[in-house]
Order: C-alpha cells, then structure tokens, then sequence
C-alpha cells in the first residue's frame, strides 16, 4: 500500500477557494495538497514533481460526506431474515427475529463491513442508531464502541421508545401527585 505525503493536480470547489486564487481559462488553477499530521495544507500547483505524491490529474476532491443516520448493528441481515411483507413494521419484525443470531463476533464482523463501504463510499463522519430497550447496554452498544476507522468517526445514538424513557419520570409525577 503506498502511503503519499500529498497530491498534485487537485481540482478544488470555487466555496473552498480563497478569493484571490488564481485562475486558468477563467476556471480556478488546480492545487497541490500537502499532508501533514495538523491536517491538510493547499497551493496552487506550480508544476513541480514532488515525492511520494499522487497524480490526481485534475480530479476533484470535495471534504468527507457524513452520514447522519445509520444502523451499523443492523447491516447485512436481509438475506438470513427477509420480511415477510412489504413496510417498515415488517422489516422491524424481521429484524426482530434475526437479533436470535446477534453475537458480538457477528456484530463486529457485520458493523466493520458496513462502516468499510462507508469510508469508501467517501464517509468520513458515522451518526449509527443502536435500539436500546432494557436499562442495560445492549451488546450492539458495547461491540460498536470498540470499532474504530482512522478515516471516519463513529457517533452512536441510542434508540429508545418513548414509554422506555418516559416510564421514571411519569411513575414519579404520579407519586407526587396521588400522595
């Protein structure tokens, strides 16, 4: 695998651009990027040939995509557990029945291969919804914390129903009041 210091000939968006980049038949020059452990730096390609660069000849390169809603836990399950029926209550059911296979070395194996396509797909920031019913951590909770990817950041949201987060606060208005 070859590890690059940098990139030449990176086409950048006009938004990223300072006001006085220069420009080349009136379209903005491309740049050489520079790689470094404080982040990334950009100029104006010179024309120079650096080291350990890659040529993007022009290709453009755009900041990470994020994905604000996803479900790492549930990936790759629809062909050991199908729903029955058309709809979102079907596949729920169906997901249901499949949390039977559910294991942390499942999980892990399932969770990793989908936050890979996401990275590769361009993602550099995961939000993934984990379903949370008990007072306890579900096991995805725990298998989905320890995942890790050096281009991307995993957010985990917990999934509660309503009544699961509501049930304390409303048996103690209810002390209050009947007392």
């Amino acid at each position: 695998m070859n590890v690059y210091s940098g990139a030449t000939g990176a086409r950048l968006p006009r938004w990223l651009l300072p006001d006085n980049w220069p420009l080349k038949d009136n379209q903005p020059q491309q740049a050489t990027l520079h790689f470094h452990a404080e982040g990334l730096q950009f100029e104006p390609d010179s024309g120079s040939s650096y080291v350990n660069y890659l040529a993007l000849n022009g290709a453009l390169v755009l900041p990470a995509l994020i994905e604000p809603h996803a479900h790492l836990d549930k990936t790759f399950t629809v062909q050991r557990s199908p729903a029955q029926q058309a709809g979102l209550l079907a596949a729920i059911a169906a997901m249901h029945q499949d949390r039977e296979n559910w294991n942390a070395d499942d999980l892990r194996q399932r969770a990793t291969r989908a936050l890979h396509w996401a990275v590769e797909g361009g993602v550099g920031v995961l939000r993934t919804h984990i379903d949370w019913f008990s007072a306890d951590a579900p096991l995805a909770w725990q298998v989905i914390g320890e995942l890790s990817h050096p281009l991307c950041d995993i957010e985990r949201v917990a999934l509660a129903p309503l009544n699961f987060s509501l049930m304390p606060l409303m048996r103690n208005i209810l002390r209050r009041r009947w007392r």
